[in-house]
């Protein structure tokens, strides 16, 4: 099995009696109320999706990533999954907070261990990230309207809800699993977000000739206005599977997060994280930009 992106396959997801633990300890911690897309991240840091990473960056990985799209010890890494705020004295170094997503104020995400607040050039960093300062870039305007300050820190899961899409949304250890159970030496991993077409479908055939086995995984989550609901998503891949594959060599996984709309530097990220999930080659489907 390929190893995982920087060797360490991150799993922060709490349980038994450490799981208790922090749900108690949660009661009595301030809250941090953050975007859903942000408590996503959180999630799929713990999980491992975002591997050697275990927190959200902080200064020198933020720098190093969008300066020299690498982390300090030199392994590449070309987008920051980062966590901001608007007030400096909402958080403090050393202490622990509680996320919880703004859709759900009361039910604890993760607790974070804050080791960094800093402040950041959001003008420079988009510009590195996403190639533009055009601010109708969504990148771009997305990086603009975050906060002032950068809050680093590890987290530890305690909401591992798999979502509406459980069935199909197993982490990067469970992945690896499956593919070791089945034999899998060599497997590509096919990135889209929208359903599949012919050319698609033309693809993935002709990867079944090159390797063990094929896992789709589509993109589930905010994305581009106009673009195919979730549910549609899955449902015509899973037809597909049924239909026209032989279900051992096809594995149907998706990928919960957002589209960071960075071009090659997030190209590069998404065979980041599909080698964590234990795939050894890629393809992204041509919808994706």
């Amino acid at each position: 099995m390929i190893d995982p992106h920087g060797g360490t396959l991150v799993n922060r997801i709490l349980t038994g009696d450490a799981l208790e633990g922090a749900r108690g300890k949660a009661a009595d911690l301030p809250k941090l109320a953050v975007p859903e897309e942000i408590a996503g991240d959180a999630r799929n840091l713990a999980r491992g999706v975002f591997s050697p990473l275990d927190g959200f960056v902080g200064e020198a990985q933020f720098e190093g990533i969008v300066n020299d799209e690498r982390l300090p010890d030199g392994t590449i890494y070309t987008i920051p999954i980062f966590l901001t705020v608007d007030d400096k004295d909402a958080v403090s170094e050393g202490n622990e907070v509680v996320l919880v997503s703004e859709d759900d104020p009361d039910n604890p995400v993760a607790l974070m261990t804050v080791e960094e607040v800093f402040e950041w050039d959001r003008a420079a960093a988009a510009e590195s990230v996403f190639g533009t300062d055009d601010m109708e870039h969504p990148g771009v305007a997305g990086y603009h309207a975050r906060g002032d300050y950068i809050v680093g820190g590890p987290v530890d899961l305690i909401d591992n809800d798999r979502g509406p899409f459980g069935k199909v949304n197993l982490f990067p250890a469970e992945t690896r699993e499956v593919f070791e159970e089945r034999g899998w030496r060599t497997v590509c991993a096919f990135q889209t977000r929208n359903v599949p077409h012919a050319g698609h479908e033309d693809l993935q055939k002709t990867v079944l000739g090159l390797c063990d086995g094929l896992m789709i995984q589509p993109i589930i989550g905010k994305k581009k206005p106009g673009d195919y609901q979730d549910e549609v998503i899955i449902a015509a891949y899973e037809a597909l599977i049924g239909n026209y594959f032989h279900p051992e060599r096809v594995f149907l996984n998706i990928l919960p997060t957002e589209m960071r709309y960075a071009g090659p530097k997030e190209a590069i990220m998404h065979g980041i994280m599909r080698k964590n999930y234990g795939c050894t080659h890629i393809i992204i489907g041509r919808d994706h930009a």
